[in-house]
């Protein structure tokens, strides 16, 4: 350049700075951090001199800092047309299109530098990574994995390389090799706070959950501004249970980084779950502000107007819901929304197995990509089906607790006949002291706590004791452990209890069901085979406590002389169409109140003010709070109907309405969830309190609280005759289920494939 070129460069004011001056200028300002600044210097730099290389280069580089893609690729694109082979611009423009979206350009970019200017060996592995980099975003993982096999070539050991490959392997489903390779990485480099917090995500996949919060917790330690760590910390404490310390580490996520619309989703997870669901919402929303089309948190804050009975916002939320759900579906990937929400709000049987069907498709790749994960793992010889004649019968689940599940199922397990089956449980939950964990314990010939493995070692540990029919009682409900499920630990999977629906997944032969919940005309809507019981799917504990001390209405706050109708199930069950029903029945009841199990005070509110614009005084809306177990089914006795719930029915809650002695009047509805009281109703001998129209579930209510004496015969029936009513024979429902275990087990044995099994009542 010559003398004439390089005056008027730069200006402070309306002097003209020499070149030389305003590139230390320039450079300063870089250097220091000062980046708006330096982009203006080299902006007013280049509009004297459009051409001066050093400043393009420089200028290129600040946008890139800045996020300035598509700026920082013109310059290096106008940068080498001056000079084609400036190796600075060539690695500006690699990046820029990287950043830019543009992942198979970028590929190609550094593709040119590996092969005109590599560089000393930790430059050249160091393009080999990014290009590894680009490739799997242009969704070309062999490629992707080969740069950077060729990157650890180059440098052994390369922390950045075996980053990448365990991120790779991650995403593929592989989190033990995930978990080796960043294992690797750090060994390498102790202080590398990405490997750690990668660790703790592929830890925390596997299951290992203990683990991975100490993996996290270290890569805040080292780098406290890392929001993603501190975000990925907040999902395993979550998952421990740990909601207080979830809460905080998604908050300050949160603060690092408020424009991140998934890190808003978890703590609205977080909040929702410690029971704030008018916070959860908050969050939510705040979610879809940035993201509209986030569908995690279009679906959750559906959940959270259900919980808060918000009817007024819920038609909106629920389209906006829809639209989201359909795009996942046809776009071919897994929904935001859980199955276990969609069953919630629809009772479309199709759409809930596509829903179902998204999640399970994902669960199977991920179990495919885990490479013969029993190895070395033989299966006891027969001599009969279990090696000595039984037939091995193992159960999971998180809730060998104080839980519903327990309350449903706690003497089941000791009720097996052990001439014909051992029975195996599988903790997959902390144990929380009570009674329930120690009776499950007890009544195990085999238990197993599993929390500390991963998913890939539980599944071998329950290979390798022999376990021929594994029963999965979660399913997609919260605490769910399906990643070990689907590696298919056993040669027979059954769906149990868990999820009120199809799983949608391959790794599950059967559902166990009965004719009420799943007619013959629903079998097309769900991927596993049906096995029928007699009676109701459902088991029930003829063993669970009432207190004795009985409490009497004052106690309660309930009127002496009113007719009671309750309803304890959540009031996320609860929907506009059914408490119009409600109001009607109550109108139609003079003297009435209607009580129900509603302890949040928002809820309480709203429901207070749709009965008010219903026309019934919000007076005549009862609500109780959360007491133990046996003092609940003490006090429900008091209630003299219970009216169920329409699109998610009560399930436990009308068994336990049932046990207490008070009769419950349901509605048949289109889909599992909302056929269950039925069943249960049938299994007690009240068909007459099944509804099939929304008319006749009001006629039913109305005419038993008008007509005591018919009330009183019916209240009568359950009171005497509970003990041998199939809805609590707890024998009996354990010797059918065993006759269809038994079945299931000899097709197996067979050879043949599963096929629909049924047990005739009788």
């Amino acid at each position: 350049m010559n003398r004439k070129q390089r005056r008027g460069l730069g200006r402070t004011g309306s002097v003209d700075v020499p070149v030389g001056e305003a590139m230390g200028h320039l450079l300063t300002l870089y250097q220091g951090g000062r980046l708006d600044e330096a982009a203006a210097v080299a902006g007013r730099i280049l509009q004297s001199n459009p051409d001066e290389p050093d400043v393009l280069h420089l200028a290129a580089g600040i946008d890139l800092k800045l996020g300035r893609w598509l700026a920082a690729l013109a310059r290096a694109e106008r940068l080498l047309g001056i000079d084609p082979g400036h190796d600075g611009a060539l690695l500006t423009r690699a990046e820029a299109l990287f950043a830019a979206g543009r992942a198979s350009e970028s590929a190609e970019a550094y593709r040119r530098l590996i092969a005109t200017a590599p560089g000393a060996p930790e430059r050249a592995a160091g393009l080999h990574v990014n290009l590894g980099r680009a490739l799997r975003a242009a969704d070309d993982f062999d490629g992707a994995a080969t740069a950077f096999q060729q990157a650890l070539a180059i440098r052994p050991g390369m922390p950045e390389a075996l980053l990448s490959l365990g991120d790779l392997a991650h995403a593929a489903g592989m989190a033990e090799t995930a978990v080796d390779l960043f294992r690797q990485a750090i060994e390498v480099r102790s202080d590398y706070a990405e490997a750690w917090n990668n660790l703790g995500n592929a830890l925390r996949d596997s299951g290992a959950t203990d683990a991975a919060a100490d993996a996290l917790r270290h890569a805040v330690v080292l780098r406290p501004d890392f929001a993603e760590a501190h975000n990925n910390l907040g999902i395993v404490l979550r998952a421990r249970g740990d909601l207080s310390g979830a809460v905080g580490s998604y908050r300050r996520a949160v603060a690092l980084c408020p424009d991140n619309a998934a890190q808003r989703v978890n703590l609205g997870h977080a909040l929702y779950d410690s029971g704030q669901p008018a916070e959860a919402l908050a969050a939510y929303e705040a979610a879809l502000k940035l993201e509209p089309g986030n569908d995690a948190a279009a679906a959750f804050r559906l959940l959270c107007l259900q919980d808060l009975c918000a009817w007024d916002q819920w038609d909106g939320a629920l389209g906006q819901l829809d639209r989201a759900t359909r795009a996942a579906l046809a776009a071919g990937r897994k929904t935001g929304e859980t199955p276990f929400i969609h069953i919630a709000r629809s009772d479309d049987a199709a759409a809930n197995l596509a829903v179902a069907q998204s999640w399970g498709r994902d669960l199977e790749r991920r179990a495919a990509a885990v490479a013969e994960p029993f190895a070395g793992i033989e299966r006891p010889a027969f001599v009969g089906p279990g090696g000595d004649g039984r037939i091995r019968l193992g159960y999971m689940t998180s809730d060998f607790r104080e839980h519903a599940l327990m309350h449903l199922m706690r003497s089941s397990f000791g009720l097996h006949d052990r001439k014909d089956f051992i029975v195996h449980l599988y903790a997959i939950g902390p144990d929380d002291g009570s009674s329930h964990r120690k009776r499950a314990e007890a009544d195990a010939d085999v238990f197993v706590d599993l929390t500390q493995m991963n998913d890939v070692e539980a599944a071998r540990r329950i290979r390798a004791d022999g376990v021929d029919i594994f029963v999965d009682l979660k399913g997609y409900t919260q605490g769910t452990r399906l990643g070990i499920t689907a590696l298919r630990p056993a040669p027979v999977q059954v769906s149990y209890m868990g999820f009120p629906g199809s799983m949608g997944a391959a790794f599950f032969d059967y559902v166990l069901t009965d004719g009420i919940v799943t007619p013959a005309d629903q079998a097309a809507h769900y991927s596993e085979t049906m096995a029928c019981m007699p009676h109701c799917y459902m088991v029930t504990d003829y063993t669970q406590e009432i207190a004795t001390a009985r409490p009497t209405r004052a106690d309660e706050g309930l009127p002496e002389g009113a007719f009671v109708f309750c309803s304890f199930n959540r009031a996320a069950k609860f929907d506009p169409l059914m408490f119009d029903a409600w109001m009607r029945i109550l109108q139609r009841t003079p003297g009435s109140v209607l009580w129900l199990f509603v302890e949040d005070m928002t809820a309480r509110a709203n429901l207070q003010k749709e009965a008010r614009a219903r026309g019934v005084d919000p007076a005549r809306l009862l609500f109780a709070g959360r007491r133990p177990k046996a003092d609940h089914l003490a006090r429900i006795g008091l209630a003299d109907l219970g009216l169920d719930t329409r699109l998610y029915g009560g399930h436990t809650t009308t068994c336990d309405t049932l046990w207490a002695g008070v009769p419950v009047v349901t509605l048949k509805g289109r889909h599992f969830a909302s056929r269950v009281s039925a069943s249960i109703l049938a299994a007690a001998e009240l068909p007459e309190l099944i509804g099939e129209r929304l008319e006749d579930f009001e006629k039913l209510a109305t005419g038993l609280a008008a007509d005591r004496s018919a009330l009183a015969a019916i209240r009568a029936r359950l009171g005497i005759a509970n003990a041998r009513l199939p809805l609590f024979d707890t024998p009996r429902w354990v010797r059918d289920w065993e006759n269809l275990l038994g079945q299931m087990w000899r097709r197996h044995r067979a050879g043949e494939k599963p096929a629909p099994l049924r047990i005739e009542a009788r």
